[in-house]
């Protein structure tokens, strides 16, 4: 059975947003900048190996045949 939601819950879910300066900066990360900006895990983009000249964005099997592209 879900719980209702009503005013007081609501007052109190602000009254403990409010509370938390974590929160209110996460807020305004996210009402400046995109999600996906904010979401993005630096960590793994600097753990990327940039060891390669080319990314190819066609990821499609080919017949690679006599070549010599493997």
């Amino acid at each position: 059975m879900r719980a209702a939601f009503d005013q007081a819950s609501t007052e109190r879910f602000a009254k403990d947003f409010g509370a938390h300066s974590t929160y209110r900066l996460l807020q305004n990360a996210v009402a400046t900048t995109s999600v996906d900006e904010v979401a993005l895990d630096r960590t793994v983009v600097t753990q990327t190996d940039p060891s390669m000249s080319h990314l190819i964005d066609d990821w499609k099997a080919t017949d690679q045949k006599k070549s010599g592209r493997c």
